[in-house]
C-alpha cells in the first residue's frame, strides 16, 4: 500500500526520523509490532525489510505512524532520500506487540533498539504506568530520543560504552544497578521490555532470570516476508522453533533458547 511521507527527519549521521500517513485501511498498530517496506519496483533487493513502529498518534480524523532507521543498505538509503510528499510502499501491521501489563516497567534499549521502545513508552504514559527507561550505544551518536522521552514524562538513564555521553559502560550495567538497588517485593511488580543486539539481550534475559523479574524481548532477527511463507525467520525457542514475524518479534524471556 503506498502511504504519503509527511516528514523525514536525520536525526545523526546515520539514523533518521520518518513519519507517515497511516491509511484507516490498516489496523492501528501495537507497540511492538513492525511494518514491511519497499521503496522499489526492482527485485533489486528482493525482499521488503522490516520497520518497528517507533511512534503512533490519531490527530482528529487522520493518523501518522514513525520509522526510526539506520542508514546500511538500499532500502534505508532509500528512505533516507525520500522526500514529504513522497510515497514509500508499505505493508503491515505485523507480528506481536509488547504487552501493556504491570505495575512497574522497565525499558532498556540498545542503539536503534529504541524504536519500538519509544510507542511503547507512549502508550505506558497513556495508561498512567510507573516506567523508567535506560538507553545505550557505542557512543553519543548511537543514543537517540532521549529528550523526547524525558518529554512525555518517561525517566531516561543513559549509557555508552565510551563515556561520550551518561554513564561509560553497557546499558545493562544501569538495568543489573537499578535491579541489585531494590527489594525482592518491588521486583515482584517490574516488567522489563527490551530491544536491541542479540548480545545485550542476552545479558537482560540472563539478569531477568537472575533477579525473578519478568522480561520481554523486542528480537532484530532478519525477516523476508513478514508474513510466515517465507519461513526464514526462525528463533530458537525451549520447546522448539518459532517464527519471529509471526509469533515474535516480542517474546518472553523465559521462553528463548540462546
Amino acid at each position: 500500500m503506498k502511504v504519503r511521507v509527511e516528514e523525514n527527519r536525520r536525526l545523526s549521521a546515520d539514523f533518521q526520523r520518518m513519519r507517515v500517513e497511516w491509511p484507516g485501511a490498516l489496523p492501528e498498530p501495537l507497540p511492538g509490532q513492525f511494518v514491511m517496506v519497499r521503496t522499489r519496483s526492482s527485485t533489486d533487493p528482493l525482499w521488503r525489510r522490516p520497520f518497528g513502529v517507533h511512534d503512533f498518534s490519531r490527530r482528529g480524523g487522520s493518523a501518522s505512524a514513525a520509522l526510526l532507521y539506520q542508514v546500511v543498505g538500499p532500502t534505508t538509503r532509500d528512505l533516507a532520500a525520500t522526500a514529504a510528499g513522497e510515497s514509500i510502499d508499505l505493508l503491515g501491521p505485523f507480528g506481536s506487540g509488547f504487552d501493556l501489563r504491570g505495575k512497574e516497567h522497565w525499558l532498556v534499549a540498545g542503539g536503534r533498539g529504541v524504536a519500538p521502545l519509544f510507542f511503547l513508552a507512549r502508550r505506558l504514559i497513556e495508561g498512567v504506568r510507573s516506567l523508567r527507561a535506560m538507553i545505550g550505544g557505542c557512543t553519543e551518536s548511537h543514543v537517540m530520543q532521549v529528550e523526547e522521552l524525558r518529554e512525555i514524562g518517561c525517566p531516561t538513564e543513559v549509557a555508552t560504552e565510551d563515556g561520550s555521553l551518561g554513564r561509560r559502560g553497557m546499558v545493562t550495567d544501569l538495568l543489573a544497578g537499578g535491579l541489585e538497588g531494590i527489594s525482592d517485593e518491588r521486583r515482584k511488580d517490574i516488567v522489563v521490555s527490551a530491544c536491541g543486539p542479540e548480545g545485550m539481550l542476552r545479558r537482560v534475559s540472563g539478569l531477568a532470570s537472575a533477579y525473578a523479574v519478568a522480561a520481554r524481548l523486542s528480537l532484530d532477527t532478519l525477516m523476508a516476508c513478514g508474513q510466515g511463507y517465507c519461513q526464514g525467520c526462525t528463533v530458537k525457542t525451549r520447546s522448539g522453533y518459532s517464527l519471529c514475524c509471526r509469533e515474535g518479534p516480542v517474546f518472553d524471556a523465559e521462553v528463548l533458547s540462546w
